[in-house]
């Protein structure tokens, strides 16, 4: 891949609303310390408790962004991982990259049911082909392409809002490099 790919409308709307409701009415969100990242060991960063990833309705979620990415990446690949993550206003983040190694994928899910642009949360990616940076406006049931060793970041949401911004991260590997 040379640029990031962004998809509208990811999941229908039952699907999409059956995700949400796992993640606000049925997910239970920690503050902790774990960013998934050792650059920046002592951030807090809101995430799922790992067992609520059994559900169902998110294993479906990432069969269909698996099927909806493949004509874009062009090689088979597997789900390795599903990542949540919240966040409130001002909230920190940083910079980063979910696997070293280019043949990782991560597909960002905007998981909110309803955002207004005003909020902020939008997300950038550095392109190092391009030697740019694209910047997505978060819209709820959509989402972005990327290859998973790309340096990007998930903005938090500004002032104007109180809401809790939630993504979900599906990360996928090039079945050839499975053990």
């Amino acid at each position: 891949m040379k640029e990031i790919v962004k998809f509208k409308n990811i999941l229908d709307e039952t699907l999409f609303l059956s995700l949400n409701d796992e993640l606000t009415k049925y997910g239970r969100w920690e503050l902790n310390n774990c960013t998934n990242t050792k650059e920046f060991p002592d951030d807090l960063a809101w995430n799922l408790e790992r067992c609520q990833y059994g559900s169902a309705v998110f294993y479906k979620a990432a069969t269909i962004i698996k099927l909806k990415v493949l004509k874009y990446i062009k090689k088979d690949i597997r789900l390795v991982r599903i990542y949540s993550n919240g966040q409130t206003c001002h909230q920190r983040s940083h910079f980063h990259n979910d696997f070293d190694p280019e043949y990782y994928y991560t597909f960002i899910l905007f998981s909110n049911l309803h955002w207004d642009a005003n909020w902020g949360g939008n997300f950038t990616c550095y392109n190092p082909h391009t030697q740019k940076y694209d910047y997505t406006h978060y819209v709820p049931n959509c989402g972005v392409l990327i290859p998973a060793h790309w340096q990007h970041i998930g903005n938090s949401p500004n002032v104007n809002t109180q809401e809790f911004r939630t993504t979900l991260a599906f990360s996928f590997i090039e079945t050839e490099y499975l053990n």
